[in-house]
């Protein structure tokens, strides 16, 4: 084994344990169901959880009443956290409203409207990645001051926690705004029951929210302080609950007619973008204004016109663009006869950058509803929508370029077309290039769905599927065979699938040695050359995590539904390291740049080739010391890790650890209980390292050399204990030319007595003695030097002896 085999067994073995990979499975066609479980239930949220995947909350009735209720799925599409979901908050009142943001950690918080003290309070629970509450049972309480807490909208506070923000009846006479920062651990930060937002008069509703970098927040919303009109207003909350602007807000805009419905983008410099229903023109337009860190409005007064077009364009999205603008989409209703899909982006100077009024996104013929945007993470963004051009209601969705050029399919692709209606749309990006949708699906009832959609457009599971890694069986170990689904391209001959890469999981320690011993490191899979020549090392973060890959082979794309090879493993699995290896396939196309990885699966090796049967079984009776030598022929395998020694009455009798007398890597053993009246046989087989056991040579009581020994010596002696060093027992052999009074003592190096093991008179002959390593009270003795005196008439000698524990 070279010097990097070696570091990276030891790795391995320490940092393989404890990573905890995702298991594989698909999307499927038309979506994977997160809920079937008896009863209804409606309004997913979700929020991405940092590995692919997603966490959905919704409200649900199979307990009779309205429960909140979560489920993770992954980025496979298995949903990790049981079939029905967990439970949030079962109490035995009404919850509703549920919005959920990633806590950063693989997990979520969620928060809801909560009615068990008879009026509505926000409640909120935080789960960690496995679907574990963290907080209070049933949740921890946001607010519950007299009157109604409704509606909450939640977002990160950037160190695990939240801000949570709702509409507030306390005042009985109006609306207000108040909101609560909770921390990761279910701390209340702000003043208890919340901070005012905006305490003015009349009705503030509507409301929503963005991170400010900080750990505070924007708020947006619309207000009638007035009394004749809407209008809309905004705060910014610092990170300790103050309000940092104007007292009640900074007015966005404040023309007659309404404006209402405000949708909230970060600006990237603790700023915002507003965009919001403005009724300014007799019909409802859509309208945005950013405000910078200071609460100043930076675009013209009462905000730019996003689309003015005729009749009503209603309910903005809105994402931030990543340089200071905002992407906004809505639906519109300019044809006259049907809601559409258009959306507009606005650079950091308010200046509109797409098409006056916006780029048609979706102009079928029938009503397209719930728009829903994500950024794509390359300037464009993922849009979705409730589309009923079929007659019922089915999920589309459509890509837009940083250009505001569509990306797929005209009018958009179908995530979800299944027989029944789909509504209620729900997307967070997957941090792949592609998103996750969730929504409420009536195929079957009342349940939630949800699929992927990658970059291309092409929903369901697109990548290569590992279902097995098996050890190769007859093998001399050092390799599994790897099995996986082709990838959807390759396997339905639906895209350019040309070769699959194959990896192997190392340490981050083996990953540096490959390195500095040449290995070429990968920034991304899209840099790899299937043509080059030696080691490769690439890194993949999922979330917090980081996994180290190296590539081990590859192998060509020919239209096959499954493929299989042997994958050289690092180490075999043996009684030191029982650890497992994880691997992962990769389909390539012939643009670099597309490529789909599989989910992670393990295996481990086990070498199953047993050692040749031993030969050359012999024994002879030996007196100094006194006992039977069996000897045989060495085995050659490499993998040789010593002998196993079996004992019996009879030449038929199994081996097994009821009669294994002895283990050793030598090819000679005495057996100092040995005698002629014994009639036994033995048994002798090789053992690898891995356990693996060779057949056995017999030998029996006809094969044994060496005639019956003299009746007594030729004068006494005292032979050297056997074996020694040893632990825990020792046999002691000694002879008697003539009969005497024997005294055989163990004596520490102090010179004091520890046991006397004969003190009798013994006839003329040869005897053997065994002394356990007890002293006189039956108590085990410390390991060190010891010394064994004989005394038989005038025949007297001491030999020295060590005990080993």
């Amino acid at each position: 084994m070279n010097r990097y085999r070696a570091v990276v067994f030891a790795l391995a073995c320490m940092v393989l344990m404890i990573i905890a990979f995702p298991v594989s499975a698909y999307w499927a066609q038309n979506g994977v169901s997160l809920c079937a479980a008896f009863g209804s239930r409606q309004d997913p949220q979700m929020a991405p959880d940092g590995a692919g995947g997603a966490i959905v909350a919704w409200c649900d009735e199979r307990n009779g009443n309205e429960d909140i209720y979560a489920q993770r799925v992954n980025a496979a599409g298995v949903p990790l956290w049981g079939d029905g979901g967990i439970a949030v908050c079962t109490d035995w009142s009404y919850q509703r409203n549920p919005v959920v943001v990633s806590d950063g950690a693989g997990g979520a918080i969620i928060a809801w409207q909560d009615d068990r003290a008879g009026n509505n309070d926000i409640y909120a629970q935080r789960v960690n990645a496995s679907g574990t509450a963290l907080w209070m049972a049933d949740g921890q309480a946001i607010c519950s001051a007299t009157g109604n807490q409704m509606f909450p909208e939640i977002a990160s506070d950037g160190t695990g926690g939240a801000i949570i923000a709702w509409i507030d009846s306390r005042s009985i006479s109006d609306y207000d705004i108040y909101a609560q920062r909770v921390s990761a651990y279910g701390t209340i930060m702000w003043m208890w029951d919340g901070a005012p937002v905006c305490t003015a008069g009349n009705f503030q509703m509507d409301h929503t929210l963005v991170s400010d970098g900080t750990g505070g927040a924007i708020i947006a919303w619309n207000d009638l302080r007035s009394g004749s009109s809407y209008d809309v207003y905004a705060q910014r909350m610092s990170d300790s609950g103050i309000a940092q602007w104007t007292a009640d807000g900074v007015a966005l805009c404040l023309r007659p007619q309404d404006q209402i419905f405000p949708a909230i983008a970060s600006d990237g410099a603790g700023g915002a973008v507003v965009a919001w229903m403005d009724a300014r023109s007799g019909y409802y337009d859509i309208y945005s204004q950013r405000v910078n860190a200071s609460g100043a409005a930076q675009w013209a007064a009462n905000g730019v016109a996003l689309c003015a077009a005729s009749y009503d364009q209603i309910y903005p999205a809105l994402v931030p663009d990543g340089s200071g603008g905002a992407i906004a989409a809505w639906m519109d209703a300019r044809s006259g006869t049907n809601y559409d899909v258009y959306a507009q982006r606005t650079n950091a100077s308010g200046a509109a950058q797409w098409t006056a009024n916006g780029v048609a996104v979706c102009t079928v013929s029938s009503d397209e509803n719930e728009v829903r945007i994500a950024s794509d993470g390359a300037g464009g963004v993922f849009l979705a929508w409730s589309d009923l051009r079929s007659g019922r209601f089915d999920i589309y969705s459509q890509r837009l370029s940083a250009a505001g050029v569509a990306q797929w399919t005209g009018n958009g692709i179908p995530v979800c077309a299944a027989f029944g209606d789909q509504y209620q749309p729900r997307i967070a990006a997957d941090g792949a290039g592609g998103f996750i949708a969730a929504w409420h699906d009536r195929r079957a009832g009342y349940d939630i769905y949800g699929q992927l959609v990658d970059s291309q457009g092409r929903t369901g599971y697109l990548a290569p599927d590992i279902y097995a890694a098996r050890d190769v069986p007859g093998d001399q170990g050092g390799s599994v065979y790897l099995s996986w689904y082709a990838a959807r391209a390759d396997r339905f001959k639906t895209g350019d699938a040309s070769y699959y890469s194959i990896w192997r999981a190392i340490s981050p320690g083996a990953a540096l040695l490959a390195l500095d011993e040449g290995a070429s490191f990968l920034r991304t899979l899209a840099d790899l050359d299937p043509s080059r020549d030696g080691p490769v090392v690439r890194v993949q973060r999922v979330g917090s995590l980081e996994y180290f890959w190296e590539l081990v082979d590859s192998q060509g794309a020919s239209y096959k539904t499954a493929y299989g090879k042997p994958v050289a493993t690092l180490f075999d699995s043996t009684g030191v390291c029982h650890e497992y290896h994880y691997f992962q396939v990769v389909a390539h196309s012939s643009d670099p740049f597309v490529f789909w990885e599989s989910g992670v699966d393990s295996g481990r090796s086990v070498d199953n080739l047993a050692p040749a049967p031993l030969v050359g079984l012999a024994g002879e009776q030996t007196f100094e010391p006194a006992g039977l030598e069996l000897s045989w022929r060495p085995n050659r395998e490499g993998d040789l890790g010593g002998y196993a020694i079996y004992r019996g009455t009879s030449p038929d009798f199994v081996p097994g650890p009821e009669n294994l007398i002895a283990s050793t890597a030598d090819t000679l053993f005495l057996d100092g209980d040995w005698s002629w009246s014994g009639g036994w046989y033995y048994k002798v087989a090789a053992v690898d390292v891995h356990g693996n056991e060779g057949g056995c040579a017999l030998l029996g009581p006809d094969g044994v050399t060496g005639g019956d020994p003299p009746r007594a010596p030729a004068a006494g002696y005292l032979a050297q204990n056997v074996p020694n060093p040893f632990n825990p027992a020792t046999r002691i052999s000694f002879g008697l030319e003539a009969a005497a009074f024997v005294r055989l003592r163990v004596y520490d190096a102090a010179g004091r007595l520890v046991r006397a093991l004969v003190e009798e008179a013994r006839p003329a002959g040869h005897f053997t003695e065994t002394w356990d390593g007890r002293d006189t009270r039956g108590a085990e003795v410390s390991s060190g030097v010891y010394f064994y005196r004989l005394e038989a008439g005038p025949f007297a000698e001491t030999r020295k002896m060590v005990l080993l524990r």
